[in-house]
């Protein structure tokens, strides 16, 4: 059974590949950062466009571990990193591998848009 819907969310398509990005090859856990696990590929440039879109910026850690930043300099500043902002607002951020789930707004998408989450979460090793 899908779950019910009590209000509209709606969301962009960067919005959608993100949360799917993130559920599959990112780690929100704590309260303060996101991290994102993937090579240098297409996924890693997509995903890069769509953070970038959200006024926030890639910094590469090591081998495969990038973190996403703001690009406003709000390190600190509640609600700087629009990607957490996000995250928060569809219940993913805090959350661990086990704990992550697929947010209601994207059961309430076209499914157009569900293909466009689905292929992106698909495509990572999550």
């Amino acid at each position: 059974m899908l779950p019910t819907c009590t209000h509209l969310t709606i969301i962009t398509t960067f919005y959608k590949k993100l949360l799917a990005y993130i559920i599959g090859d990112g780690g929100c856990k704590g309260k303060t950062t996101v991290r994102f696990t993937q090579q240098n590929n297409a996924q890693l440039d997509e995903f890069r466009r769509c953070v970038e879109e959200n006024s926030c910026v890639l910094k590469y850690n090591s081998k495969y571990d990038w973190s996403v930043v703001s690009s406003r300099g709000g390190k600190g500043i509640p609600g700087s990193n629009q990607i957490m902002n996000l995250l928060r607002q569809h219940g993913v951020m805090g959350k661990g591998s086990h704990t992550k789930r697929v947010p209601q707004a994207i059961f309430r998408s076209p499914k157009a848009d569900i293909a466009v989450f689905l292929s992106r979460l698909f495509s990572t090793d999550g």
